[in-house]
């Protein structure tokens, strides 16, 4: 090969080289270029104050999570009165209350749910119910009056009998009784509202007094336990690579990856008595600054601290040995269902020795008595004895204590 051609060989082959190396610095350039222009949003998806999107906007990505909390006692704590949410026998059904004599009629019409009841002035009036309130154990039922009140009916729906019954309290004397349905005591926007519902407003008027109450989500939603969502969808809706590393990915309220007392205070502003001090505002406010907890008081509580009035969850709890060492609401909950993650004695196994303690010689009982089964063998029967409220809904006491019959015979 002559020197000329060997000269114009070497040239090639260095014009090659740099190319092949600008296209390698390139190449390695693209993916930083890339995050540099999507960590620059436009003005139009930048969100200075995150708001509510509702439950729906969860499900693309969270789609698992959403069918558990479909169809769960929260997905179901309020709804428009329609035919895929009315439980209750609407068919012309009576109904006569046992304590004041009073006959009841359950009835639809033009696709909309009535019922003819005693109404504010002693007499028969047909009132439209525009909402459920809950479905199970029972279902409640909302009507509507002046001022913008939506009034609980004292005739409630018991799921797993399919009948009618009365709700307590049953000592009302007439309808001039605070206690009557149609009177404050039953007033939905002051009494139940705000549990109920996502990001509710009471907008109470004192001057009129009067109530224009709103909400984001009707029941119960993702954003009640999460906090406003629009931060977190945002940074959802970039491309992996154009993702900013933000806080807690966007979500107002951390509950993963949280200390225990900080999971127990995002379920306690509603599962806990207590005087509310403002609207529930969904964040990670200090739960003092929500509300003041109602504390052991005579007639709340028995003696010994155990749940007498409807005292909820979060004061028995809190007097526990599980919430002293640490055990959280979704150590036997599943938060987004709202069932135990176990049943039985396994849930109490996974920290208890089973051996130990599920056995005869700890609880001395049978899993049959006579032929039938029996549950005294269970745990929660002698460590979480319960009260039934509301005159159909069981609930246990949550204080978990070891029995000691002997006091509570001293105590009574």
């Amino acid at each position: 090969m002559s020197e000329s051609n060997q000269q114009n060989n070497n040239k090639q082959l260095k014009v090659w080289e740099i190319v092949a190396l600008i296209s390698a610095l390139l190449i390695l350039a693209v993916p930083f270029l890339y995050i540099s222009r999507t960590n620059t949003p436009p003005a139009s998806v930048t969100i200075e104050k995150p708001v509510f999107s509702g439950s729906k906007s969860c499900k693309s990505c969270h789609s698992v999570t959403y069918e558990k909390w479909h169809g769960s006692d929260h997905e179901k704590a309020m709804a428009v009165a329609d035919s895929t949410s009315v439980l209750g026998d609407f068919n012309n059904t009576t109904y006569t209350d046992p304590y004041n004599k009073v006959t009841s009629t359950f009835y639809t019409k033009d696709g909309a749910y009535y019922v003819e009841t005693e109404g504010p002035d002693g007499k028969l009036a047909d009132f439209r119910i525009t909402h459920t309130f809950g479905f199970y154990p029972l279902q409640q039922y909302l009507i509507p009056f002046p001022d913008g009140k939506l009034q609980c009916l004292n005739i409630a729906w018991v799921t797993e009998n399919k009948s009618w019954y009365r709700l307590p309290p049953y000592e009302v004397t007439g309808p001039k009784d605070w206690l009557h349905w149609t009177r404050a005591s039953q007033t939905w926007n002051a009494m139940c509202a705000e549990c109920h519902s996502t990001t509710l407003q009471k907008n109470f008027d004192m001057a009129t007094e009067s109530y224009d109450t709103k909400w984001f989500e009707i029941s119960v939603g993702c954003e009640a336990c999460h906090g406003p969502g629009s931060q977190h969808i945002a940074w959802a809706e970039r491309p992996p690579l154009g993702r900013k590393k933000v806080n807690n990915f966007g979500l107002t309220v951390a509950t993963s990856s949280v200390g225990s007392d900080s999971q127990i205070n995002t379920c306690a502003p509603c599962h806990s008595r207590r005087f509310q001090l403002n609207d529930n505002s969904h964040d990670q406010t200090p739960l003092l600054d929500k509300l003041v907890p109602a504390l052991l008081e005579e007639g709340l509580y028995h003696p010994d601290g155990q749940i007498l009035d409807e005292v909820y969850v979060w004061g028995s709890f809190t007097q526990s040995k599980m919430y002293q060492n640490g055990i959280r609401c979704s150590d036997c909950h599943d938060p987004h269902t709202t069932k135990t993650i176990l049943q039985g004695n396994d849930l109490c196994s996974q920290c208890h020795r089973q051996e130990e303690f599920d056995s005869a010689t700890h609880h001395f009982h049978k899993k049959e008595y006579e032929g039938k089964p029996s549950e005294g063998y269970l745990c929660v029967k002698c460590h979480m004895p319960g009260q039934y409220y509301m005159g159909a809904d069981y609930r246990p006491d949550h204080s978990l204590r070891i029995p000691r019959p002997d006091i509570s015979k001293k105590l009574s």
